[in-house]
């Protein structure tokens, strides 16, 4: 394949973390106080509608790594694109608590196929290659941070203009934007060659890599309160007008352009360094709103967590692929996965 094709297939396949993390996943906590405002939620009802997300990525990410070795990895994924694509329009069309809990159970459990066999896919476009791999990964990952800025510039408009009772358009557009996403991603898949299946699941030396499980859950641990609540916090604190756009788009547009900053470091740092660092840039944008929800600050903290939050997959993705064989790339990407989910629901 040539190489510009390549990078179009890279760019295409990047999509695809648009659907599954800044669609279903993200762009809950900007839909959030509407849906508080006009449905009477309290704050245990919102953090349970997460929580029926992130089992659901938990679940997905268990079943993926049952699966994978049978399916292959662009099978889970297509059916993946095409399920979170579903889940996400049908928040859209409902009220009851009980089935928003099951959409995003569902949204959530199809997500984690995306983002796992995704991962894994971007490894193999320059198979010939690969010191390319860790970019391809990372370009993969900042596809759900240009999903994040076009989430920040929409819905907060949308709903000023519908007010709290338009939060059904908000998952109405999302589902739209998914459906199209996940098209461009899948025909993008389709021209990736892929290892087929063996049948047999691959064991890999999962002891080794302890500290940099260890890692990935104190990643997803730390982070997750701040993508869910942050647009309530700000709205809690009274921030200034228009902060959440602000807030969400430099947010968005950092984790865009991460891959060119970290680039050397995915390609040259070993063991779990680069993780360690991106988790502290995480851990700098979670901590700033704390003391101001001035607008510097909320441009700097979005700027700081932005930074790190989708290098930290990458920086995983890249370990596996340097130190384990392409067979053991599912199974380890997908107990990293479930690890990290198992983080996001502690």
């Amino acid at each position: 394949m040539p190489d510009r094709r390549r990078g179009a297939v890279a760019l295409g396949l990047a999509c695809a973390p648009a659907v599954s993390n800044s669609f279903a996943r993200f762009a809950y906590a900007l839909v959030l106080p509407s849906m508080q405002a006009d449905l009477g939620w309290t704050y245990a009802q919102a953090g349970w509608a997460n929580t029926a997300n992130t089992i659901g990525y938990l679940v997905g990410a268990l079943l993926t790594l049952a699966l994978v070795s049978r399916t292959g990895n662009r099978a889970l994924f297509l059916g993946g694109l095409a399920g979170t694509s579903v889940s996400v329009f049908a928040c859209g069309f409902t009220a009851d608590f009980g089935a928003l809990l099951a959409w995003r159970f569902s949204g959530g459990l199809f997500s984690a196929m995306i983002f796992v066999c995704g991962g894994v896919l971007a490894g193999h476009i320059h198979r010939d290659a690969p010191e390319r791999s860790a970019v391809d990964i990372a370009v993969f990952f900042a596809g759900a941070g240009v999903g994040m800025a076009l989430s920040g510039l929409a819905l907060p408009p949308l709903l000023a203009l519908l007010g709290d009772a338009g939060w059904p358009w908000a998952w109405r557009v999302l589902g739209a934007a998914s459906a199209v996403a996940a098209v461009i991603s899948a025909r993008a898949a389709m021209h990736i060659e892929e290892t087929p299946p063996s049948g047999i699941r691959v064991d890999w030396p999962l002891s080794a890599y302890v500290p940099a499980l260890a890692g990935y859950f104190l990643n997803a641990l730390g982070y997750i309160a701040y993508m869910t609540f942050i647009a309530a916090w700000i709205a809690a604190r009274q921030g200034p007008p228009g902060s959440v756009v602000i807030l969400w788009t430099a947010l968005g547009l950092a984790a865009a352009v991460a891959p060119v900053l970290w680039r050397r470091a995915l390609s040259r740092w070993r063991g779990g360094l680069a993780l360690a660092a991106c988790t502290l840039c995480v851990a700098v944008g979670t901590v700033l709103p704390v003391f101001s929800v001035s607008t510097p600050v909320l441009v700097l903290s979005g700027i700081a967590f932005g930074n790190g939050l989708f290098i930290a997959p990458a920086a995983v993705a890249g370990l596996v692929k340097r130190s384990l064989p392409a067979s053991a790339w599912g199974p380890a990407l997908a107990t990293f996965t479930a690890t990290f989910a198992i983080g996001q629901g502690s």
